[in-house]
């Protein structure tokens, strides 16, 4: 729902905006990452939105952007976001190998160099 008061929205807001405008299909497949009781609350803010200027969703869409360029390094220092993300997907001793395999793989030219 959004704040009546401040005309700014919660964290929930944001998200059911953020998923509003992606389309069904890409919702979805973000809502299949999200626990069942934040998906439930999510659901909920979606479905309660109303008057959401242009503005506003620029605004959530802009700190979006931002906020995976200051977290996700884009290829900047991505070994070590690339070994959390693997570890924290896989648990460490799966992870291991496999990234090993990747992060010394991308230096070699394979067969489609």
């Amino acid at each position: 729902m959004v704040e009546e008061t401040s005309g700014k929205l919660t964290g929930t807001d944001r998200a059911a905006v953020f998923l509003l405008s992606l389309g069904e299909d890409k919702a979805a497949e973000v809502m299949r990452h999200i626990v069942p009781k934040e998906v439930q609350k999510v659901g909920a803010a979606m479905a309660q939105m109303t008057n959401i200027s242009r503005g506003q969703v620029e605004t959530v869409f802009g700190d979006f952007t931002e906020t995976v360029g200051t977290q996700t390094s884009l290829g900047v220092g991505s070994d070590e976001y690339i070994r959390k993300v693997m570890v924290d997907a896989l648990g460490e001793d799966k992870a291991s190998n496999m990234i090993d395999r990747i992060l010394l793989g991308r230096n070699t030219k394979g067969l489609d160099n």
